[in-house]
């Protein structure tokens, strides 16, 4: 039920302040290219901040299941026009 105004990379977006760190939100954001450039593979991103595939990997995870968590969270609260809520909705 995402309002007409706002669309998924806009409530995205707003969810990735909220609840990630800066690192994990890089990596989002290199990952699926959403700073305009062309999406990286885990072994460039792995290059970027020394560290292994593996690791990117899990962080990904993690971030994804922080927004997921705190859409849940606002969702209990009856707050389903919160950024993290409207994503899951």
């Amino acid at each position: 039920m995402i309002k007409q105004d706002l669309n998924f990379f806009e409530y995205f977006a707003q969810a990735q302040l909220e609840v990630l760190t800066d690192r994990e939100r890089q990596i989002v954001e290199l990952r699926y290219g959403l700073t305009g450039s062309k999406p990286l593979t885990l072994a460039s991103i792995s290059e970027v901040f020394n560290i292994s595939r593996e690791r990117i990997r899990q962080l990904l995870n993690r971030a994804f299941r922080k927004i997921r968590s705190k859409g849940q969270r606002q969702i209990k609260a009856n707050a389903i026009d919160a950024s993290c809520a409207e994503l899951i909705i």
